[in-house]
Order: C-alpha cells, then sequence, then structure tokens
C-alpha cells in the first residue's frame, strides 16, 4: 500500500508542476502584450506643439525673431521640449521656402519622427509665411 501512496503522491507534484507552469507562462504572454501597447505615438504631440505654437501669438512671434535656421534654446526650444521626454532628441528647424523640403541638418539613424507647419506673423505683416518643422528621435547614445 505505500508503493501506491507514493505513486499519487508523485503525480499530485507533477500536476501541481504543470499546473504553475501554465499560469507562469499565462501572466508573461500578458505582460508582454501589455507592455507592447504601452508605445507612445509622438506624432501626436509634435502635431499638438505646433498647434499650441501656431495658436500662441508670443511663441509665434518667436518663429519670425529666429527666422531661418536650427532653433536650439530659448522659448520656443523650451515649450516644444516639454511635449517630450528627456531620452528623445529633439530639432527645430524654420525654413523660408516653404515650397521645399525643411530637413534636418545631420542624418539621424533610427526611427524619427516628424511634423510641420506654415505659420504667418499676422495678416496684415509683411513677413512672408515661415515653414516650422519638428523633429523628434530616440538618442541612441543614452
Amino acid at each position: 500500500m505505500s508503493i501506491l501512496n507514493n505513486k499519487n503522491g508523485a503525480l499530485r507534484i507533477i500536476e501541481a508542476t504543470i499546473a504553475i507552469l501554465i499560469i507562469l507562462g499565462f501572466l508573461i504572454v500578458v505582460q508582454t502584450r501589455n507592455r507592447e501597447q504601452v508605445n507612445v505615438n509622438f506624432r501626436e504631440n509634435i502635431a499638438n506643439a505646433l498647434e499650441e505654437i501656431s495658436k500662441n501669438f508670443s511663441l509665434r512671434d518667436d518663429v519670425f525673431v529666429n527666422g531661418e535656421g536650427t532653433v536650439s534654446q530659448g522659448k520656443l526650444y523650451d515649450f516644444v521640449r516639454n511635449f517630450f521626454p528627456n531620452y528623445l532628441d529633439i530639432e527645430i528647424k524654420i525654413c523660408k521656402d516653404i515650397n521645399k523640403i525643411c530637413s534636418m541638418d545631420e542624418y539621424v539613424g533610427g526611427e524619427i519622427y516628424s511634423g510641420q507647419r506654415v505659420l504667418v506673423q499676422s495678416v496684415n505683416g509683411i513677413n512672408q509665411p515661415l515653414k516650422l518643422s519638428i523633429f523628434v528621435w530616440r538618442n541612441e547614445k543614452s
């Protein structure tokens, strides 16, 4: 009779081990799926930043004060920087010719998010329109 009891005990241990492995597998699959869904769409952040700049007279005037070129500091840069986490790099580019591509100054590998908007200083202003482009990418060095 003791041999029969040992077989039942061994079967129960095997059953419990298999049940634990099934539960752990399920938890790993669920956790992996949740992690994939957390990815943020930075295109929306760029669109929101451009929209806010176009509505804010002070920020829009800042675009025209900076003129053509890359913006790497100041009120406009700080405003856009607040839309993105610190592990992302940003570049803000202002171009005079709105009919041409306003691209980054240098090649950056990896996934880059970008957005652009044409701005005018005012309805009666004599300034020509400018194209504001924002580029965002993950800094691979950090």
